[in-house]
C-alpha cells in the first residue's frame, strides 16, 4: 500500500461511524454462539452439547484433537465428541470452541490488510499458548480460560485492522486510530459477544504494574507474565522491566525461584506450546 496523507475530515467520519456502527465489529460464527448459549444454559447436558458440536465437522475434529492433546497423553485416545466433552468438561468445551472460532471472526484471506491481520493473529496465538501452559501449573486457573484470554489480548487491534480493510483506509489512518480506540473497540466487541469476564484483560493490556486483588494469581496476572515471556527474544525485550519487579510475577509460587525458572518451565513445555499453536492456526 502506498503512503498517503491523512484526511482529518475523513478520519473524523470514520471515528464517528466506528463508535456508532456495530456492523463494523467482527462477529463470531453462529456455531460458537450456539455452543456458548447451550453450555451456559443450566438445563443443558453433555448429550445436547455433543449433538450441537457434531453438526459442525470441523469443530468436532478440533474438540477431539484437544481431548487427545499432549497434556492427556497418559490417557486413552478418545474418538467421539461426547467422550471428548466428558474429558474436557463443558466450560472447557465452551472456551475451546470460542478460541477456535476467533480465527474466522478476525481474519480475512484477501485484501491489502490480510498480512497485517495474520501477523497480529500469530502474536495472539503465541500469547494464548504460553498462557495455557502457565495456567496448567497454577492453582486456581483453568488452562482453556487462560488460552482464550491470551487470544483476546490483541482483539482491539485485530478489529480495527478489519475496519481499515472494510473501509479501505490507509495504513496511516489505521495507525492514527489504534492508540485512540484500540481498547474501546475491544471492550465493545467483548460486550457484543457477551464475554464481559475478559474486559480487564483488554483494559490493562499494556500495564506491566497491574495486579489483581487477592493472594492467588488471577487471569490478568497470568496475562502479564505470559506476555512478558512472549516478548523475550524480540526487539521489544530491551524495553522490558526486570521480571521480578512485576507485581504479577510474585503471584506465581512455581516461578518465585527467579526468571530462569519460568523460562526453563516454558522450554520444557515447548512441545505443548507448539501443539497448541498448530491447533489454533
Amino acid at each position: 500500500m502506498t503512503s498517503q496523507a491523512i484526511d482529518p475530515r475523513r478520519l473524523r467520519t470514520v471515528e464517528q461511524r466506528l463508535l456508532a456502527d456495530d456492523t463494523l465489529l467482527p462477529t463470531l460464527p453462529e456455531i460458537a454462539f450456539k455452543v456458548k448459549r447451550l453450555v451456559e444454559d443450566e438445563c443443558a447436558g453433555i448429550h445436547e452439547v455433543a449433538r450441537l458440536i457434531q453438526s459442525d465437522p470441523a469443530l468436532s475434529g478440533r474438540i477431539i484433537q484437544v481431548a487427545n492433546a499432549a497434556q492427556f497423553s497418559h490417557l486413552a485416545k478418545v474418538t467421539t465428541v461426547q467422550a471428548a466433552i466428558n474429558r474436557l468438561g463443558l466450560k472447557a468445551v465452551r472456551n475451546t470452541t470460542l478460541s477456535f472460532s476467533l480465527r474466522s471472526a478476525v481474519l480475512v484471506e484477501q485484501g491489502p490488510y490480510r498480512h497485517r491481520l495474520h501477523r497480529a493473529w500469530e502474536q495472539s496465538i503465541s500469547l494464548g499458548a504460553v498462557s495455557h501452559v502457565l495456567a496448567t501449573v497454577t492453582v486456581g486457573l483453568e488452562a482453556d480460560q487462560a488460552m482464550l484470554g491470551g487470544l483476546l489480548h490483541h482483539l482491539g487491534e485485530l478489529a480495527l485492522i478489519r475496519v481499515a480493510d472494510a473501509l479501505a483506509l490507509s495504513p496511516e489512518a489505521l495507525e492514527s486510530l489504534l492508540p485512540l480506540h484500540e481498547v474501546e473497540v475491544a471492550e465493545r466487541v467483548l460486550n457484543h459477544w457477551r464475554l464481559e469476564e475478559f474486559l480487564p484483560l483488554v483494559r490493562w493490556r499494556e500495564d506491566w504494574q497491574v495486579v489483581e486483588a487477592g493472594e492467588g494469581a488471577g487471569y490478568l496476572d497470568l496475562l502479564v507474565v505470559a506476555r512478558y515471556h512472549v516478548l523475550l527474544g524480540r526487539p521489544q525485550a530491551a524495553e522490558l522491566p526486570p521480571l521480578p519487579e512485576l507485581p504479577a510475577f510474585g503471584k506465581f509460587p512455581m516461578l518465585r525461584l527467579g526468571p530462569d525458572m519460568s523460562i526453563e518451565l516454558l522450554r520444557e513445555s515447548q512441545r505443548q506450546v507448539d501443539e497448541i499453536k498448530r491447533l489454533l492456526q
